[in-house]
């Protein structure tokens, strides 16, 4: 398996399209960049960390389908907590 980070906008969305990929095993949204360790969801909608929302996917480059060569930069990534309480 590997992996990599993007940030494209709304992750809710690019997460959507992500699980929906053959070879796509794993797709976690959270926040790249940025100046805090732990920032909130209305924290970096507001733009008061400088951080991007970003998926990170897990992938079996033999079965994906899209012929895609995915390269992570090795950036980090913050994971977005689960439940809707705990991103305020």
């Amino acid at each position: 398996m590997e992996e990599a980070i993007i940030a494209a906008g709304c992750f809710w969305c690019t997460e959507a399209i992500f699980k929906r990929l053959i070879g796509v095993t794993q797709v976690e949204v959270g926040f790249t960049g940025g100046s805090l360790p732990e920032p909130t969801y209305k924290q970096v909608c507001h733009g008061q960390t400088g951080h991007a929302e970003a998926i990170r996917i897990t992938y079996d480059p033999k079965r994906s389908a899209t012929g895609i060569s995915w390269r992570s930069s090795g950036g980090h990534m913050t994971p977005l907590p689960a439940t809707d309480k705990e991103r305020t």
